[in-house]
């Protein structure tokens, strides 16, 4: 069946990564949060580290945010998908990266920069090749991790310190940890 959204034109994974991390750019610079400045130079090298990971290989059409929340089970050959909104086309592997990111940014501030960011994404990481086999494009997978890795830093982690009342400081501990994740051995 087709998509009821036309393919983009002329639109590449890398060039929807880049036209992303340009507007995600823009919206954190009206975030303002003290002390936060240096979190642009963090995604800059994030968003970088993340070119390693990108092909010209098409965007896939998906659902982009999926929660367990949204599926609703119809009978046994037919299920119902609500927040239609999130469908759309994106690089290979965004849907998959969304779960462990939400597990990321659910963490409770005591499990915050302890290790537990790899601990998830290695667990996903064991599931999703022993379910998925070969349809599973390991690489691409990291590669959208990286993106939830800098999207965080520039815009998810702000928004979490702003709801919970804390600054800067007190999330360097976990930035310092999706830092460090980004850059280790895993990727």
């Amino acid at each position: 069946k087709q998509p009821f959204v036309d393919v983009p034109q002329n639109l590449s994974t890398k060039d929807f990564v880049q036209e992303q991390y340009a507007s995600w750019v823009n919206v954190a610079k009206g975030v303002v949060w003290e002390g936060s400045e240096e979190r642009f130079l963090m995604a800059d090298e994030i968003f970088a580290r993340a070119q390693d990971f990108l092909s010209n290989k098409d965007l896939v059409f998906m659902h982009a945010h999926l929660a367990g929340s949204d599926v609703q089970r119809e009978d046994e050959q037919r299920y119902i998908v609500h927040a239609n909104h999130f469908w759309g086309w994106r690089p290979s592997m965004y849907d998959l990266a969304f779960p462990v990111w939400q597990q990321w940014m659910a963490l409770p501030s005591s499990k915050r920069g302890c290790g537990e960011v790899e601990r998830i994404t290695r667990v996903w990481g064991e599931r999703l090749r022993a379910g998925l086999g070969e349809r599973f494009d390991e690489h691409a997978w990291k590669g959208q991790l990286l993106n939830r890795v800098y999207g965080s830093i520039l815009l998810d982690i702000p928004a979490i310190a702003r709801r919970e009342g804390v600054s800067f400081a007190d999330m360097s501990g976990f930035i310092e940890e999706l830092m460090l994740f980004s850059g280790s051995e895993f990727f």
